[in-house]
């Protein structure tokens, strides 16, 4: 499955990447933000492919493991006063994140935002060439604000584009390696997936698209909201690359990046006509790449 990113729209800082990091990827053990990844590991080795072939790039910091803690501790509280306890502290810590992306990429934006209004405001800004945010609205989950972001990118286009011309590459950084056909804790035939749809992955009854059965601290792969948005674009004739797997990945995350197929995670892309498993016999091929 190759990429476009080398077309002459894109050279016009078209394309775009946006990398969502959960927070088990983020955060240590103690929930304290693991720096020593994002300076030694993440950015030097994912930097120059975030310069040299993309225009906007957007790091969105997830929740992870201590917000879902945190918010199923609420017992009683509304959904809304649940999105809400953790809003700060993502947002407190998107800013040191920030402070640490400004040493590796250029035109960071000098906040971060915390709604949608200052997202769209950033992206606007032809001088932005990179921003960090995190959770910014009611009712989404920072898969959300990662399709946000996309489509307040797209909004940015000019009118006379072809849509499926522009390079969308959306990393989802998860603690866990690829998409299952079943759920792993449930189910212990469960398979891996290497390539699919969200339309197959709807289908199969893998994920959700109804914004309805959102809920706050839900443990999925993409929230309905955003797995819903994300349809839309699709709808719109926009083909983002989604890929979800480990955050520590960094090769896959670079190869995937380059529009090329990665030796692990899990592969979305609305053109994909059937999906595809790993086969088993190479998982441990799979745990060294």
């Amino acid at each position: 499955m190759a990429g476009n990113y080398s077309d002459p729209y894109n050279k016009e800082g078209q394309s775009a990447s946006f990398l969502k990091l959960g927070g088990s990827i983020l955060k240590n053990r103690k929930g304290e933000l693991n720096f020593d990844y994002l300076e030694n590991d993440f950015l030097p080795f994912l930097a120059p492919i975030l310069i040299n072939y993309f225009g906007l790039v957007v790091i969105i910091n997830g929740g992870g493991t201590v917000v879902r803690d945190l918010q199923k501790s609420m017992s009683g509280a509304s959904n809304d006063d649940k999105d809400q306890a953790p809003k700060q502290m993502m947002l407190g810590e998107s800013e040191e994140i920030r402070q640490v992306v400004e040493n590796f990429l250029p035109g960071v934006a000098n906040k971060v935002p915390s709604s949608p209004d200052e997202l769209r405001e950033l992206i606007r800004d032809k001088e932005i060439k990179a921003i960090v945010t995190s959770w910014i609205q009611k009712g989404q989950s920072t898969d959300g604000t990662t399709e946000r972001a996309v489509r307040e990118h797209i909004a940015t286009l000019p009118t006379s584009i072809i849509p499926s011309t522009v390079g969308l590459s959306v990393v989802i950084g998860s603690d866990i390696g690829e998409i299952h056909d079943k759920n792993p804790d449930k189910f212990p035939d469960t398979r891996r997936i290497r390539s699919s749809s969200l339309d197959l992955l709807i289908k199969q009854g893998t994920m959700s698209d109804l914004i309805s059965k959102r809920e706050p601290g839900m443990n999925v792969p993409m929230t309905p909201e955003s797995v819903a948005g994300f349809r839309y674009l699709e709808d719109q004739g926009y083909r983002p690359r989604i890929w979800y797997g480990l955050g520590t990945k960094l090769d896959s995350i670079r190869t995937f990046m380059l529009g090329e197929f990665p030796r692990s995670g899990t592969v979305l892309h609305a053109d994909t006509k059937e999906t595809g498993l790993y086969d088993e016999r190479e998982a441990v091929s799979q745990k060294n790449s």
